[in-house]
């Protein structure tokens, strides 16, 4: 999302990725800009279940892998990003990159 540009939902029992009108009414306004603090319940009642662990000198230079596209990506959170999604099966990873970024970060 851009700006304050938000999400218009209206309850159903069948999800919808369009709204249905285009009433901008707040009880059915979702604005989840820029805001991961909507996930804080969530990750609360997860617990230690997905903590990672990096090894103290795991990080301390800003390459992580200097050689790769993105050099910043330590390569374990890239394996199990990657391991992840072959779980899930949600999204083809091999032969794709994982790209990140942080808050206001922009593919350019």
């Amino acid at each position: 999302m851009c700006g304050t540009d938000g999400c218009l939902v209206k309850c159903s029992s069948v999800p919808c990725a369009t709204p249905e009108n285009d009433t901008k009414d707040s009880s059915t306004t979702i604005n989840l800009d820029h805001d991961p603090t909507i996930y804080v319940s969530y990750w609360r009642k997860i617990g230690n279940k997905c903590d990672i662990t990096f090894n103290g000198d795991d990080s301390l230079s800003y390459f992580a892998n200097g050689k790769r596209l993105c050099w910043f990506l330590e390569s374990k959170l890239e394996e199990q990003i990657k391991g992840l999604h072959n779980i899930v099966g949600n999204a083809i990873v091999d032969d794709y990159y994982i790209v990140v970024g942080t808050r206001s970060s922009q593919l350019m």
